[in-house]
């Protein structure tokens, strides 16, 4: 072989080398990407432009399932809109498990044609699009779709890098379906505050952190009043409203550590860590009247008044435990309640008498 040949084929195979690089580099970047994006669709566009900037392809795009697998969207910002035929869908909703091993081409004429063997691919003359089915644990996610002008196939290291970028697509789906799942295990589906689970939980790791520290912490239980008449009054339409519009007041009058959660129905409690009673009177006073100043006007075009009794109880002094920190505010905010409503009640041995409590 002389030189100059020999020099052509090391020039090839050290552009090929850094594709190969290239590649990789990208592929660990995305996976990163992945680990951090809790929304997919950055990251797929990623993905997609990974796919048309490092093979010879022309276009790729991702084809998602919405709920119940009913229909497919477009996740890309580089197609406003594309047609995925029938028989494509059919063949993606009624998949199994083993299908995320197939591949579906099409031809020059837009006939499908779904490939059980990965092999098989390499034994088509003309290939215009190829669509790899991703599949998650359980389900089908949808397709991811690459285009070429040219006719032709792609090469076994092309289609294994292709197939590498799918998989990358669906741990991307799959991971956003698990934040998704993660947060609505702790929080509440109507307010977006925590929910009463997660709220005992919490509170007894900040217990136990408040008494390695030496700190005061302090719980609100608030209620709204007369909530009841709200929903039979306006429906429980209007009461959501209500609930959402309190939990709203309630994260704009804490801090960013403090904790707030749906205990239940029209009840709220509020974790203020690093505070004493006087700190959390004067935070449940801005609260109540924070409140007392929402505005809505209900179903029948009349100014709905809110108000929330609210009762305070702090540690160490009231109580050592999450459920007894908890039913002292309790008593204290019932206590609030029968003084008319609208007002704040810090506990005291009283109060825990007057309930008949021991």
């Amino acid at each position: 072989m002389e030189q100059g040949e020999l020099q052509v084929k090391l020039n090839t195979t050290q552009r090929a080398l850094e594709r190969e690089l290239l590649f990789i580099s990208l592929i660990n970047h995305l996976t990163g990407r992945i680990i951090q994006q809790r929304d997919s669709h950055e990251v797929l566009e990623q993905i997609a432009h990974v796919c048309r900037e490092t093979l010879p392809v022309d276009g790729c795009f991702f084809f998602l399932f919405e709920k119940e697998r009913e229909v497919l969207w477009i996740k890309s910002e580089q197609v406003a809109c594309l047609e995925v035929s029938k028989t494509l869908l059919e063949v993606l909703r009624t998949s199994e498990p083993g299908f995320s091993d197939y591949l579906i081409v099409v031809d020059p004429h837009g006939q499908l044609q779904v490939l059980k063997n990965q092999a098989r691919f390499f034994e088509q003359p003309e290939i215009t699009t190829l669509l790899i089915p991703l599949y998650g644990r359980d389900r089908s996610l949808g397709v991811m779709m690459v285009e070429r002008k040219e006719l032709g196939r792609l090469s076994r290291g092309d289609l294994q890098k292709v197939t590498a970028l799918a998989n990358l697509a669906v741990l991307c789906l799959e991971n956003e379906l698990y934040s998704r799942l993660s947060e609505q295990a702790i929080y509440d589906g109507l307010t977006q505050l925590y929910n009463h689970v997660y709220f005992i939980e919490r509170l007894k790791e900040e217990l136990i952190r408040a008494k390695a520290e030496g700190n005061s912490l302090s719980i609100l239980f608030c209620d709204l009043d007369c909530f009841k008449t709200y929903n039979d009054r306006y429906g429980h339409i209007q009461g959501d409203l209500v609930l959402c519009e309190v939990a709203r007041v309630i994260r704009e009058s804490i801090r960013t550590i403090d904790v707030a959660a749906r205990y239940g129905g029209e009840e709220f409690t509020v974790i203020l860590l690093e505070t004493d009673s006087p700190g959390a009177r004067t935070v449940a006073e801005r609260l109540r009247q924070r409140v007392q100043e929402i505005t809505i006007t209900s179903v029948l075009e009349e100014p709905l008044k809110v108000t929330v009794s609210i009762g305070i109880a702090t540690f160490p002094q009231d109580a050592q435990t999450a459920q007894k920190l908890i039913d002292k505010a309790d008593w204290a905010m019932y206590y609030a309640k029968r003084k008319g409503g609208n007002q704040i009640s810090i506990f005291t041995p009283e109060i825990e008498k007057s309930t008949g409590s021991s």
